[in-house]
């Protein structure tokens, strides 16, 4: 039998353990929320991420895998959460307010579901393009990924567009970086550079925003002062392949995100693995998956992945992973593990025990203080594992 979740609401703020507090110190102070942000050279905020500082849950047998919003057809309507609708919700991420923030990728979007679970548009307009201002009266083009900072800032990968953007706290819309409307590549100046359809993104404790550039096969980085674009890690060919880091090789890498030692993690879509860049930016290597799309729990280059998409850590070094091309959720443990965690496969839509429920090309993913947000793209809603 089928149920709904009641969103459990605790924001990040409060649930994060002390050591947030010591990482924000650590840090300096961050830039007035109230500034309005700049076309030229706009500065991103000092960023720590309180949920990957989250307590370790045990997801066990009390689990389930649920609806959180989402009435199940490709189109767009607001109201109560399990009324609205979305076509191809590509990401999530929760701001330190509890308002859970989702990509709509094809209503050209962002939504947000409220504490009191009404879906409401966020920033854009039905109709794709680019335009810059007040949230609502802003433009995006199939937008992928977003990230939220302490501040309340979004960052948003609008891959149609092929830049980056931001909503800021106070609801306007900016272009960070790229050159709107033109694929191609090119580092320097930030608002100079230029994007292939970038996907993931992270922000490390100093500000620097991290892009995964996807048909561009690069890492990139946009400094914290917002003024430089620069490459990290991929190589101008298409590949697979560990070593230096502006060496290596992607094949359409698709989000990222950074562990409590400063390595980070890239999902690298059609090369079916997790790679792993070390914390002094200079090699590549290849954590599970050997390049080829299976599924196989196991560790290292025995286990298998299709397309993997998500990322989410938690703060005992557990990755979960969106494994879309499989409709699951998958783990990989600090010891190199990988597991599933939910999803039969099959590729419908079914509410239950974590193996037995079923998920549709899950991509983005966000965990919250009682378990996991997911966004599931081809039903076509949000679903959520956690305690009923």
């Amino acid at each position: 039998m089928s149920f709904r979740f009641k969103p459990r609401w605790i924001p990040c703020l409060i649930v994060a353990t002390p050591l947030l507090a010591s990482l924000l110190n650590s840090c300096g102070p961050a830039p007035n929320a109230n500034s309005h942000s700049s076309q030229s050279a706009p500065s991103l905020p000092i960023m720590a991420p309180p949920l990957a500082l989250l307590p370790a849950l045990d997801f066990g047998s009390n689990f389930q895998l649920g609806l959180l919003a989402g009435e199940g057809d490709s189109d767009f309507a607001e109201g109560a959460s399990d009324k609205a609708r979305f076509s191809y919700p590509w990401d999530v991420t929760l701001k330190a307010n509890g308002e859970i923030v989702v990509v709509d990728r094809f209503n050209h979007r962002l939504r947000k579901l409220t504490p009191s679970g009404e879906v409401s548009t966020l920033a854009g307009d039905r109709a794709p393009g680019h335009k810059d201002g007040l949230a609502l009266n802003s433009q995006f083009d199939n937008p992928v990924a977003v990230v939220s900072d302490l501040k309340g800032h979004l960052y948003v990968a609008d891959s149609g567009n092929h830049v980056i953007r931001k909503v800021s706290a106070t609801g306007e819309v900016s272009t960070l970086a790229g050159t709107p409307g033109k694929a191609g590549f090119k580092d320097g100046l930030a608002q100079a550079g230029q994007f292939s359809s970038p996907s993931g993104l992270a922000l490390d404790l100093q500000g620097n925003l991290y892009i995964a550039d996807s048909n561009n096969n690069r890492i990139r980085k946009l400094s914290a002062d917002g003024k430089t674009l620069s490459t990290i890690a991929g190589s101008a060919q298409q590949g697979f392949q560990d070593g230096g880091a502006l060496d290596s090789r992607f094949f359409s890498p698709r989000d990222l995100v950074f562990n409590a030692q400063g390595e980070l993690y890239v999902s690298d879509g059609f090369n079916h693995a997790i790679r792993k860049l070390s914390a002094d930016g200079k090699t590549l290597t290849t954590v599970v998956g050997n390049g080829e799309p299976g599924n196989r729990e196991g560790k290292g280059s025995a286990a298998r992945l299709s397309e993997p998409v998500g990322l989410a850590l938690n703060a005992s070094g557990t990755l979960f992973i969106a494994d879309s091309g499989n409709n699951q959720i998958k783990t990989l443990s600090p010891n190199g593990e990988l597991k599933i965690l939910a999803g039969n496969g099959e590729g419908r839509y079914k509410n239950g025990p974590l193996r037995e429920g079923s998920l549709a090309s899950p991509r983005g993913l966000t965990l919250y203080a009682g378990g996991l947000y997911i966004a599931d793209t081809q039903n076509h809603r949000l679903r959520k594992l956690g305690s009923p």
